[in-house]
């Protein structure tokens, strides 16, 4: 599947748990390297966040203490120093054990218990307990988004706090390593609908798009490698990287998106969004027309409210984007958030790899979240 097909259709780093910053300005937390371009900054709930001992990045997985992670999000933690196990508790009465040194994990709740194993075993570190963030986010039901431009960690409310009793959204980890690549894929998993047919094609449409991603993305990988290997030149292993998030569940309707991540050599990778908006009765993926009454003109109305948007900071866009920009497309991605239809563009779309991706809001009519009302 092709970069323009995801963007028709429908990131690995999650941060945690910090000490809320002082009211003086942003604080940063900083990885292992020193180099400034390796700063990573964490937000939770559009604070930013700092903690004492920095992210460790180790085989593609973000590891942070599991005290400051967890207390954050609202769990306690318990350690047992005669068997080095923890304990994390969650609000809803659930259990997360964990041991150092060992990868497996088992997670408890009034549905019963399972076991997990996670990307990295958790370890030690200057007296603190290092754990894999994805993990442990997951398990809490965070939601996070990675900005690859900017090395920013947003850590954003449950995935499912909107989701009716009856449906929910649970994540479906794909990961493989080796020396040479890495895939980290985190993608959405629907449950709970009365179309049982309807959401498992949705399901599996969500699981088929990772892995042609992954496909896509490591097709390069043989030759590249050889190439290195014939002229002497280190290997900088690929990356396949996906995440979700949920940005509406209501009115027998989801939203959310899918960020992959691909890394092939060069200075950066990107990263290409894909959308979904989906009628939960029919499974049917609803279209921005959709959300406006018969003979409004949509179009017109999106693209006034884009250009002015445009118009308030310039200088991020190309200079014949300005010009020349015509509107959106007829399949014009988007997703709903808070009220808004959000309608974005790709890496390099308008704008420079630095811009990132670029999104509008337009206001639903007198607030309102029913297509076609």
């Amino acid at each position: 599947m092709k970069k323009k097909s995801l963007r028709r259709n429908l990131s690995s780093l999650l941060v945690a748990a910090f000490i809320l910053m002082n009211a003086s300005g942003p604080a940063t937390a900083a990885a292992t390297s020193k180099d400034a371009g390796d700063i990573i900054k964490i937000k939770l709930n559009d604070k930013y966040l700092v903690t004492d001992t920095a992210p460790i990045i180790e085989n593609g997985v973000t590891l942070v203490p599991v005290r400051m992670i967890s207390e954050a999000l609202g769990a306690a933690v318990n350690w047992n120093d005669q068997n080095r196990s923890i304990t994390i508790k969650t609000k809803d009465d659930g259990e997360i054990l964990l041991s150092i040194g060992s990868p497996e994990a088992t997670v408890s709740s009034k549905a019963g218990s399972r076991a997990e194993r996670m990307g990295t075993a958790p370890f030690l570190k200057d007296g603190r307990t290092m754990v894999p963030l994805r993990f442990i986010a997951d398990q809490l039901g965070m939601n996070v988004n990675w900005d690859n431009s900017s090395r920013t960690i947003s850590i954003t409310g449950s995935k499912t706090e909107n989701m009716p009793d009856s449906v929910k959204v649970s994540s479906k980890v794909i990961e493989n390593q080796t020396e040479v690549s890495v895939v980290k894929m985190t993608i959405p998993q629907i449950e709970g609908m009365k179309e049982k047919q309807v959401q498992d094609s949705l399901n599996n449409n969500f699981e088929k798009q990772a892995l042609q991603f992954q496909e896509d993305t490591l097709a390069g990988l043989d030759e590249y490698v050889k190439e290195c290997q014939k002229e002497g030149w280190p290997i900088r292993a690929y990356e396949a990287v996906a995440d979700y998030q949920v940005t509406y569940s209501g009115n027998d309707v989801l939203s959310l998106y899918v960020d992959y991540y691909a890394y092939t050599g060069g200075a950066h990778g990107s990263t290409d969004r894909v959308a979904s908006t989906i009628d939960l009765k029919t499974g049917k993926e609803l279209q921005l027309k959709d959300w406006f009454k018969s003979g409004d003109d949509y179009e017109k109305i999106i693209n006034t409210a884009i250009k002015q948007q445009m118009q308030l900071d310039p200088d991020q866009y190309f200079p014949e984007t300005l010009k020349e920009w015509q509107g959106i497309s007829e399949n014009q991605p988007y997703y709903i958030e808070d009220g808004n239809l959000v309608v974005y563009f790709a890496q390099y779309e308008i704008a420079p790899y630095s811009s990132g991706i670029l999104e509008f809001k337009i206001p639903l009519a007198n607030g309102s979240l029913e297509a076609g009302a």
